[in-house]
Parts: C-alpha cells; sequence; structure tokens
C-alpha cells in the first residue's frame, strides 16, 4: 500500500512540473504573422525549436525572450505576447526538451541545461535584430526556470527587465501546497523529502540586481498568489514592481486585448534607462 500511494505521489508531482505534448494548437500564419523557426542546441546536444516574430516596426525597441509554463508547448503559449510585436517588439518564444517538435523529454537538469541555451540564442538574436531592450518573460514554471538560468549568464547585466509572472520559487513548497490541497494531502510532508530544490531559483532571487516585475493574479488556481508574493519580498534589486490583478486568474494578465496592463507593460519597458 505505501509503495501504491508513492507511486501516485511521484506521478502527481512530475506531472505537475512537466506536462509537454507535440500537439500543433495555432499556426502564426493564421493571423498572418511573419516568424523564423529557430532551431539550436542544448549544451549535451539536444536539439531544440523556437519561434522568433520580429517586431512590426521597421527598428524594434527590443526583444522578449518568453519562457512558457509546463503544458503544452510553443503553438498555444506564443498567443500570449504576440501583441507586443504591434508594439514595436520582437518575441523569441522557444520550447523546452519534449515540448513541440524539440527533441528529448523533460528533467529538472535538462530544462536547466535548455534555459541556459536559450538566455544564449536570446542574446544572438537580440544583438542580430537591432538590440534596444532585452527582457527575459518567465511565466510559472518559466519564471522558475528562467530565474536559476540567470544565475549562470555571464551576460545577466545586459538584461533591461526581467518579469516573473505567476510564478514560484521553490518546487518543494509548490508541490506542497499541490498536495495538501489534493486527495493527497496525507503524502504532503513527503515533498520536503522527495521533491529536489537544487534547481530551484531562490537564491539569485536574493542576489539578483536587475528590474524585475513580478505579476501576481489574485484567484490564481494554480500558482496561488503567494508565491508571487514571497518572490517580491525576497527580492533585493533595488528597481521592482508588483502587479496584483484583482480576480485575476493563471497567466492571463494580457489575454483581454483591452486589459490595461498591456499599455502599462510597453510604458514600464520603454521608460527604463
Amino acid at each position: 500500500m505505501i509503495k501504491y500511494f508513492l507511486l501516485i505521489f511521484t506521478i502527481g508531482c512530475t506531472s505537475l512540473f512537466y506536462h509537454p505534448d507535440r500537439v500543433l494548437y495555432v499556426e502564426p500564419e493564421r493571423f498572418n504573422f511573419k516568424y523564423e523557426e529557430i532551431v539550436f542546441s542544448s549544451s549535451d546536444g539536444t536539439e531544440l525549436v523556437g519561434w522568433f516574430f520580429p517586431a512590426k516596426m521597421e527598428k524594434a525597441k527590443g526583444t522578449i525572450i518568453h519562457f512558457h509554463g509546463n503544458a503544452q508547448n510553443i503553438s498555444s503559449h506564443f498567443l500570449g505576447l504576440s501583441w507586443v510585436m504591434e508594439k514595436g517588439y520582437n518575441l523569441f518564444v522557444w520550447d523546452y526538451r519534449g515540448y513541440g517538435i524539440s527533441d528529448g523529454k523533460p528533467s529538472p537538469s535538462g530544462v536547466y541545461l535548455d534555459s541556459k541555451a536559450a538566455l544564449k540564442q536570446g542574446r544572438k538574436l537580440w544583438r542580430e535584430r537591432g538590440e534596444g531592450k532585452f527582457v527575459v518573460y518567465g511565466q510559472s514554471l518559466g519564471g522558475a526556470v528562467s530565474m536559476k538560468a540567470l544565475e549562470d549568464f555571464e551576460e545577466v547585466d545586459q538584461i533591461d527587465l526581467v518579469v516573473q509572472d505567476c510564478t514560484f520559487m521553490s518546487y518543494k513548497d509548490l508541490a506542497f501546497d499541490k498536495l495538501f490541497h489534493s486527495v493527497l494531502l496525507p503524502l504532503s510532508p513527503l515533498s520536503y523529502i522527495l521533491i529536489s530544490d537544487k534547481y530551484s531559483s531562490e537564491d539569485f532571487v536574493k542576489k539578483i540586481k536587475r528590474p524585475t516585475l513580478v505579476i501576481v493574479a489574485e484567484k490564481d488556481n494554480v500558482v496561488p498568489a503567494k508565491f508571487g508574493e514571497e518572490i517580491y519580498k525576497t527580492l533585493s534589486t533595488e528597481k521592482k514592481w508588483i502587479w496584483r490583478i484583482p480576480n485575476g486568474s493563471h497567466i492571463m494578465t494580457f489575454f483581454d486585448p483591452k486589459a490595461p496592463q498591456r499599455d502599462q507593460f510597453i510604458k514600464l519597458l520603454d521608460e527604463l534607462p
């Protein structure tokens, strides 16, 4: 019986952090978006795929690298920030190993290597496509993995803004919270034994000195708002902001074309030195 519950626990935690698929949800051509397929490699040779969308103006104001969440793939996630092209920003969204048409299977160590490779590829695209502002945008799982990768990114001082959208620092804490509020409540204490925080972003959140925006959705039932609040409190950077979205749900802040946060975000980017 104990082995049975441990198996359920392990499967539950695995699906909590990685839930990839290879479905083509939306083709960019459907919206007449111009884009390039970017193929690059993780440091262990795993081939990764991303999409680069150029800004819809002659000279881009910058490039945003989008680290998406734990489910689906770039063919659904690119829509969340596709509107930034109209505002003058390039968008680079990419898939971790095992997602979309990227090779391999996701794991904490593998996704960490992928994230470091994506930062280097994003910086290369930023250099080649007009420079301007350099933004790292992490949503949900993507917030945690992007912040951890930044710890080992040699050009971190060139980043103008880091965004942590509906995300968390500790894998242990999130697993405990999800299990505590489920039928697996009796197993929730095991989160602190069986789940690793080796790739937690907490240490770097305490040290990062780049301008950082934290977005918290107050009705988020995937990553509760308290995790974003914790990130904001832990940040030691002098330039930090927190947006608390009343009645907001998980990574949906910019979903509505009329959402005031769209203009607020672009204003924040444009005013950064």
